[in-house]
């Protein structure tokens, strides 16, 4: 008995011993990405969406009024570009922002980063140009699709006054019938 015990016990610690480990569980962290601004341009845009409204439209002011003073200068142009496109901009303009920007990519003076910089804006910008005009689009449909629903509506509700005129017209007749055939019963009596 004591060796089927001993026996019993070794080969369960022997199985024991063989089982794979449950998996461990390992908590770690979700990276934090750290955007740093070495690039002047990206310093400048990152500020700038922090801006109020009225602090960005004197800064506007600024940028616009040094852009004409120096049209060459790429800072000027880019901070334009980025004034003209940026989501938090409240003076938003696609046309005039993929304009300074395409004068940025044509541009044989530009730095690599900055040509990056421009490619990556214009690209943003030229999708949301095309997603206004589809919500554009798809907002006059939505209109004109409401005005004909509209129409349609005031269509049926003419046709079922003219049929409940229709169906009052045809009960009165047979009202009148009724009384017909009543007076001409009492009559024959």
């Amino acid at each position: 008995m004591k060796t089927s015990f001993w026996s019993i016990f070794c080969l369960i610690v022997f199985l024991a011993g063989c089982a794979p480990l449950p998996p461990k569980t390992v908590n770690t962290p979700t990276p934090v990405i750290v955007v740093r601004a070495d690039n002047e341009i990206l310093a400048y845009a990152l500020n700038y969406g922090a801006l109020s409204a009225e602090e960005q439209r004197k800064e506007f002011a600024l940028v616009m009024q040094a852009l004409n003073k120096d049209k060459k200068n790429m800072t000027n142009r880019m901070k334009a570009a980025l004034v003209l496109s940026l989501p938090a901009s409240r003076q938003r303009d696609n046309a005039r922002a993929l304009a300074l920007l395409d004068e940025i990519q044509r541009d044989g003076d530009a730095d690599p980063d900055t040509k990056a910089i421009s490619a990556l804006l214009k690209e943003y910008v030229s999708e949301r140009q095309k997603l206004e005009e589809n919500a554009a689009k798809l907002g006059a449909k939505h209109n004109d699709d409401q005005k004909r629903l509209e129409a349609l509506q005031l269509k049926a509700d003419g046709l079922q006054q003219k049929a409940d005129g229709l169906q009052q017209k045809l009960d009165d007749l047979k009202n009148i019938e009724k009384t017909l055939t009543n007076r001409d019963q009492v009559k024959q009596k």
